[in-house]
């Protein structure tokens, strides 16, 4: 039988969490593959500042690395932003397509994460532009779910601060695989993506929902910062009209 690579593909906006979870799921071996990630190639292996020329950089040695990762048919697990057009090409390519969506409640937990990132020399993102791409990234998510390209969708809330991340529901084309009976706490934002998807059809492989139900179980397991969002900077948020909801 061919063998088939797979793709993971991690999305979701700017700050939601991705490289952790990605970097833990990847030491843990539940997933495998080739990491290409932008910012990585900008500064460790580019060795460049911050600039959009820089960035055009990166993502050209991106899409290098992808191509050539279809070229020999090797695993992949990349993390983008926005995602449409690489999906098309990986499938096309003949690639089983696992596609992970971070989501966060609200904009300050992005915030947050982004604060955190950069006080440990992280990139930094304008507040601005970061608010504008998160919802671009539900609206995205909503477009691939209707054009089914993915073979799996998961997705997985990591919307509390001192808590671990959650996968909330795993789905393809109306047939649940996985859905989180545990999950213990209430979000809103995968509430249009899962009706899109609400259906009774399961009858999935066993080692497919056992994959998701250990990867879920080892997100419980990643180190965790009790930190919360200053006042000043929820205070600023309310100011500049840019979403701030309690």
């Amino acid at each position: 039988m061919r063998y088939q690579p797979k793709a993971y593909i991690f999305v979701g906006a700017n700050a939601s969490g991705k490289s952790t979870i990605i970097s833990f799921l990847l030491e843990k071996g539940l997933i495998e593959g080739l990491y290409i990630n932008a910012d990585l190639i900008l500064k460790e292996e580019l060795g460049l500042e911050e600039s959009t020329a820089n960035y055009m950089q990166a993502f050209r040695v991106q899409a290098k690395k992808i191509q050539e990762c279809t070229a020999s048919k090797r695993d992949i697990v990349l993390e983008i932003v926005t995602s449409k057009s690489v999906v098309h090409r990986l499938k096309e390519a003949g690639y089983y397509i696992i596609y992970i969506f971070v989501g966060t409640e609200t904009p300050d937990i992005n915030l947050l994460y982004l604060r955190r990132r950069v006080e440990n020399g992280g990139h930094d993102v304008p507040v601005r532009k970061l608010l504008q791409r998160r919802l671009k990234s539900f609206d995205n998510l909503k477009e691939i779910v209707a054009l089914e390209l993915p073979n799996y969708i998961v997705l997985i809330d990591n919307s509390v601060i001192g808590e671990s991340p959650q996968i909330v529901k795993c789905f393809d084309r109306n047939r649940v695989c996985f859905a989180n009976d545990n999950l213990d706490r209430k979000i809103s934002w995968s509430d249009d993506i899962i009706k899109m998807n609400d259906s009774t059809q399961s009858g999935f492989e066993d080692d497919l929902k056992n994959d998701f139900i250990e990867m879920n179980e080892a997100l419980k397991t990643i180190p965790l910062s009790k930190e919360s969002l200053p006042a000043l900077l929820k205070l600023n948020l309310n100011k500049m009209g840019l979403g701030y909801k309690e």
